[in-house]
């Protein structure tokens, strides 16, 4: 199965229905729809990137990283829809994030995920990221605080 990645720089109602399968999958049913302006400005230049993973020209799935400061930034949204659960997509995906994050001059890449995310934090864990204190001002409770520091991290897929 062949997986093509591509930077995202325009948000189409596509990329709004992807996010917002996301946010239902988290149990946040926020429907993001019309918040196109919102979203461009997280997740797209300079601000931050969304790459999007198809397969046979179907969206499969998505990232997201948005700059915190100048050498930070933050990995999010890591979703692969269920029927392409499985199949590398979001292995591929956090490494094509990472690349960007070191290539971009980003030397910590920062993530929050739920211990509840199994497919996901495995994803993390073989692509290097290790627990860190909570980089946020309030920290939640059940959710897990990791980091990639490049050039530090023992094990690096970039």
């Amino acid at each position: 199965m062949h997986i093509e990645i591509t930077q995202i720089h325009t948000i189409t109602s596509e990329i709004e229905l992807l996010l917002t399968e996301h946010r239902r999958a988290l149990g946040t049913d926020i429907n993001i729809h019309n918040q196109n302006e919102e979203i461009s400005m997280l997740y797209t230049a300079p601000r931050g990137t969304l790459y999007v993973a198809k397969s046979n020209n179907q969206i499969a799935g998505c990232i997201t990283i948005t700059r915190l400061t100048e050498y930070n930034c933050e990995l999010g949204n890591l979703y692969i829809r269920p029927n392409f659960q499985g199949l590398g997509i979001g292995m591929q995906l956090c490494l094509q994030a990472k690349s960007f994050a070191k290539h971009t001059g980003y030397r910590t890449l920062y993530l929050t995920t739920h211990k509840s995310l199994e497919g996901p934090n495995s994803t993390y864990k073989a692509c290097g990221f290790t627990p860190c204190t909570p980089y946020v001002k309030t920290p939640i409770s059940g959710y897990i605080y990791m980091d990639y520091v490049f050039g530090i991290n023992p094990k690096s897929c970039v």
